[in-house]
């Protein structure tokens, strides 16, 4: 979906009214400020992406589990303390 403006010269119009007129039209399409609002728009991860990021983390808990019962590491929820 890609807007286009164009202007064509008028017979006795001079460079910088042209550019004038071409501003006001492009500002008045809105397509700049479209293309702010959509600048930093993330998508949302599709299904299959959810479920492979899901499966993955499952997968790390369960690992991260398994080391903790076999006493490789000391405790799953160990913080500093903030005195």
């Amino acid at each position: 979906m890609t807007d286009t403006v164009i202007m064509v010269k008028k017979q006795d119009e001079n460079a910088p009214s042209l550019y004038r007129r071409f501003v006001k039209h492009f500002r008045s399409s809105g397509i700049q400020t479209s293309v702010k609002r959509n600048k930093f728009h993330d998508r949302k991860p599709s299904k299959n992406v959810r479920r492979k990021d899901c499966i993955n983390r499952l997968e790390q808990r369960k690992k991260y589990e398994e080391a903790y019962r076999l006493g490789k590491i000391q405790s799953p929820h160990k913080h500093k303390n903030r005195g």
